[in-house]
């Protein structure tokens, strides 16, 4: 075997355990060595390279078998040897949600903010968490960051995002390359659908996440309620092509001619303030969409964003949907996301976790912007 692949196969075995630990909580190292088929002196090696950096710590021990002999030891995920802060930015205001290593959300919190130039508006932002993030004790060890927009993960580049004003923003080297820590910028939707795919892991899951926004703050200064669909597919998100994967609806819907889910513009200035008009945007909304879900086939369609406000209006609006093809027998698949208002917070920093706990795969598209397991041992070694 090369050297090459050799280290290569190192990482994915060390992303193997650790992800192994991580999914059972507690599990002893022949476990994980049946679990993964490996050698138990690879497991053991690798096992004494976590313990010595902190990265799992041992917790209890098990009994010993009908033959006697020792005792097994459960190793489990230090959960607060390192932290990652997700954050939703908005026009006016930001939300941030800040994970342990275990994934488990240790807080959240939403606050105002003036809008600035972006890079400004970032650093900001960062400024005022500083405290809240030192109080944790936790070091901090990646940030995500959802916006509504289409973003190239690859290249490190925001694409196009109407509310931010930004067009091929490069956002590597404007703010990732000046970081810390790995700085990763996703959709807004995407991020709503990792946070979803981190509380249902599994390579063979499919659904599709629905966020709806309704602008509150300036719904007649941006252009339109805000529509996105995240499509998660055989436990991946998928971005298409051009990382525009999930775009819905027109952006002029206030041109004659372009109305949005055949509404006029006064309906939709209107939808937050008149019941009847909210049931007849969700009610136009699903059925657009149920052309994909009959494609697609999902396993489950989360529902995010403002739209649990109007949860009451949902049974209605899919009783409007009875005939339909696909909401007419499937409305069980349906389910409102359970993170509430933090959902995109949150799911960003669920997307640095699943970032570092995936395996690497040969042939993967090489991205500018990464975490691993070898990253996080440099960082933790300096404050041994």
């Amino acid at each position: 075997m090369r050297a090459g692949n050799q280290a290569f196969q190192k990482q994915a075995n060390l992303a193997l355990v650790m992800d192994t630990i991580r999914q059972h909580r507690l599990v002893s190292r022949v476990e994980i060595s049946r679990i993964l088929g490996l050698k138990k002196s690879t497991v053991g090696n690798i096992i004494g390279d976590l313990l010595e950096i902190g990265l799992v710590e041992q917790r209890e021990e098990g009994r010993s078998g009908s033959a006697g002999g020792r005792r097994p030891v459960y190793l489990a995920i230090n959960a607060s040897r390192a932290g990652v802060l997700g954050l939703e930015i908005e026009l006016g205001y930001f939300r941030a949600a800040f994970r342990n290593l275990a994934g488990e959300l240790l807080w959240s919190e939403t606050r105002e903010i003036e809008t600035d130039e972006f890079p400004r508006m970032f650093s900001s932002i960062l400024k005022k968490l500083e405290p809240r993030i030192s109080r944790e004790g936790i070091p901090l060890s990646g940030i995500g960051v959802g916006l509504p927009g289409s973003v190239d993960l690859e290249k490190g580049i925001i694409l196009r995002s109407i509310p931010h004003k930004l067009h091929n923003y490069d956002y590597y080297s404007e703010i990732c390359a000046e970081s810390p820590v790995p700085v990763f910028f996703e959709n807004d939707t995407n991020c709503g659908a990792w946070g979803e795919l981190w509380n249902n892991p599994g390579n063979d899951i499919n659904l599709v996440y629905l966020l709806t926004r309704f602008h509150f703050h300036n719904l007649r200064s941006i252009e339109k309620p805000g529509v996105g669909v995240g499509l998660v597919i055989n436990g991946q998100v998928y971005y298409g092509d051009g990382y525009r994967a999930g775009e819905f609806g027109s952006n002029h819907w206030s041109e004659p001619g372009t109305e949005f889910l055949d509404m006029s513009r006064n309906e939709l200035l209107s939808i937050t303030s008149d019941p009847a008009l909210m049931k007849k945007f969700l009610t136009n909304l699903l059925r657009k969409l149920s052309v994909t879900l009959s494609l697609l086939d999902p396993r489950q369609v989360m529902l995010g964003g403002d739209i649990r406000l109007y949860r009451d209006l949902v049974p209605a609006v899919l009783d409007n949907l009875r005939d339909d093809s696909w909401f007419g027998n499937q409305q069980h698949r349906i389910a409102f996301s359970s993170a509430g208002e933090h959902e995109i917070s949150a799911g960003a920093a669920a997307l640095v976790l699943n970032r570092l706990y995936r395996v690497p795969q040969l042939g993967q598209r090489d991205q500018k912007v990464r975490i691993s397991w070898e990253n996080l041992f440099d960082q933790l070694s300096d404050s041994l």
